[in-house]
């Protein structure tokens, strides 16, 4: 079941009208959210819509002179409403959702991700040492001051750490610091590795530059590798650094929000590749340079493949040089498919695809704040583009050794 579609109530509506993809193009554009969209004729579609987004998609709806008619109701909303002349059930039934809250606000388990070096016992030793244990409510730990400590007094194993909850399970992401770099003392500024917008600034040495909430470019100094030990007044009382500094390797925490984007296509009918099921094996002695078939044909068996090879070497001499190598090569078939998507269905696959790559660019370790989903402009009407936007904190610094002067 799709909890948050139960939970939030939705129509199934009858759409009748000329100009339909238009309506969907347009209500996507405007992020309303539409589930199980399908085509009952050329000028009739059926489609999902969530109760929060009916009243906007019915005004969009009459803009384009397009017939609305509700078909289906369901979710929690609607159950509520059957609900209010029994009371007793709705008195057991809020019970029971108030006691799922409290046994969901506790910590119960830990999961760490981007680890390599620790394990993730020794990380979450590291953190139940800060009152962070099981049992624990979850609305009680301040995520950023234990952030915070947790970088200042393991600052030579990370250099960056960010923490979560998923229901009663604590999110552990970390960074940990490069063995190769943690013993560079050369002095350094830390500076900004994309464009973003400051939100947090822990400086552990060196002089801070930015401030929470200012946007920064990429290569501006954020915490400069620079110290001073001399302070003047200023006449509104503030203090401003003075003197000469001393040139140290800065180090830090600034954390940021920075945009990516990604773009995803499409067509309604595209040719894919599948396998087929069809195997051949071949199998080869090689002598130095010299191949002996020993099974199959040394002809490729189908004009479209891809293979996997399993090589041993079965003799080597190291006063010479001579191998005997033993290599295995299994043939399978792949053959061309025509594959023909619904509107709804190109909608979600570009989605996926687009988000796919943002995937492979960030990892799975990155801490999503915000997604947003727009409808491109497609370059032909066979052809749906949707562009995906993520908003991540990540830590923006890195270092950029001082050049001399």
């Amino acid at each position: 079941m799709d909890w948050k579609r139960y939970f939030s109530g939705y129509v199934e509506v009858k759409l009748s009208g000329e100009n339909l993809e238009g309506l969907i193009n347009e209500a996507l554009v405007h992020d309303l959210a539409l589930w199980d969209i399908s085509r009952l004729k050329r000028d009739e579609a059926l489609v999902v819509v969530p109760l929060y987004h009916l009243w906007p998609f019915i005004r969009l709806s009459r803009n384009r002179r397009c017939r609305l008619s509700i078909q289906k109701r369901g979710g929690f909303p609607f159950v509520l409403g059957q609900l209010k002349q029994r009371k007793g059930l709705l008195v057991g039934a809020s019970l029971f959702f108030v006691l799922a809250y409290l046994g969901t606000s506790f910590l119960w388990s830990y999961e760490v991700m981007g680890n390599e070096r620790l394990s993730d016992a020794q990380i979450v030793k590291m953190v139940q040492d800060y009152g962070v244990v099981p049992g624990r409510s979850m609305y009680n730990i301040d995520f950023v001051d234990l952030q915070s400590r947790f970088l200042i007094d393991h600052d030579d194993d990370f250099s960056w750490i960010t923490f979560g909850r998923e229901g009663t399970k604590l999110l552990i992401k970390v960074q940990e610091r490069s063995l190769s770099l943690s013993g560079d003392l050369r002095p350094a500024h830390l500076v900004a590795r994309h464009d973003g917008v400051i939100k947090n600034v822990l400086v552990m040495k060196g002089t801070a530059l930015v401030k929470k909430n200012t946007s920064v470019k990429a290569g501006d100094i954020l915490i400069a590798g620079e110290e001073y030990h001399q302070r003047v007044q200023q006449l509104d009382g503030t203090y401003i650094p003075a003197g000469e500094p001393e040139l140290v390797r800065a180090k830090g925490i600034v954390q940021g929000e920075v945009i990516y984007r990604a773009t995803g296509i499409c067509p309604l009918q595209e040719e894919i590749i599948k396998e087929s099921g069809a195997i051949k094996k071949q199998v080869v002695l090689r002598y130095n340079d010299q191949e002996f078939l020993l099974k199959g044909d040394m002809e490729k068996p189908f004009e479209l493949f891809r293979t996997e090879i399993v090589t041993k070497n079965l003799l080597h001499w190291q006063d010479y040089d001579v191998s005997i190598q033993w290599i295995a090569t299994t043939y399978f078939e792949q053959q061309p498919q025509i594959k023909e998507y619904t509107l709804s269905e190109a909608y979600h696959e570009a989605e996926v695809r687009a988000k796919e790559k943002l995937q492979q660019k960030l990892g799975n370790s990155i801490e999503l704040i915000k997604e947003n989903v727009t409808v491109d402009e497609s370059p032909s009407a066979e052809i749906v583009q949707v562009t995906v936007e993520w908003l991540v904190s990540e830590n923006l610094a890195e270092p950029q050794l001082i050049r001399n002067k």
